[in-house]
């Protein structure tokens, strides 16, 4: 899964840059994403290959609960774990992968980073108020990008866009279009809910 969702760049490499310690928007914005009792983004997933000469742009969809819940939708795929199991969807195949994940060895990095920043990146600023470069603290969150570059709305507590280049030295963009952060979740969305014909493979 690349996302978030994963569901995010050595790219812009300041050495200019000063280490963030005033509060302003974007300490406010970690402050109130890893604080959520529930996160809703919508957004445009833009992959770039200068080899392939191509770019591909998925639309998609994430909430994120408290206690580490998600549901990703990711064009027609569709990813949901609810703390037991991961369902991991395919409309184009009408499949469905569930595949039991224990507590101690449970996954989402690439989808729950957003709601970490502050733990797992060191921030510098670029441009106050409005562009910063994150850079992963350690290296042992391997599923997560070593650096990357947060765009903010001037004036709003609102990411603008993500950017950073993956394993493959593709340039990613996650444009956001819509943010939400309220108290709770709705427990419901965290429920599989796929077609009778739907064909079920468990991996446990």
């Amino acid at each position: 899964m690349n996302i978030i969702v994963a569901l995010l760049v050595g790219f812009f490499l300041l050495t200019a840059a000063s280490e963030c310690y005033s509060t302003d928007h974007f300490e406010k914005i970690r402050n109130s994403l890893s604080h959520a009792g529930c996160v809703y983004l919508k957004f445009l997933s833009i992959i770039e290959s200068d080899i392939f000469d191509r770019r591909d742009t998925v639309a998609g969809e994430v909430i994120i609960a408290a206690d580490g819940r998600y549901l990703v939708n990711l064009g027609g795929d569709q990813y949901l774990y609810d703390l037991e199991y991961l369902f991991s969807y395919s409309e184009e195949n009408n499949q469905v992968t569930i595949e039991h994940i224990k507590p101690q060895d449970a996954i989402g990095d690439e989808v729950l980073f957003i709601t970490r920043l502050d733990k797992l990146y060191k921030t510098y600023t670029i441009t106050p108020g409005q562009c910063y470069r994150l850079v992963k603290r350690t290296h042992q969150e391997a599923s997560v990008p070593d650096s990357m570059i947060i765009t903010l709305r001037i004036d709003t507590l609102l990411i603008e866009q993500i950017e950073y280049y993956d394993v493959n030295e593709e340039l990613n963009r996650i444009r956001f279009l819509e943010q939400k952060i309220d108290t709770t979740c709705d427990d419901s969305a965290f429920v599989p809910a796929y077609p009778d014909s739907v064909e079920s493979i468990r991996l446990d």
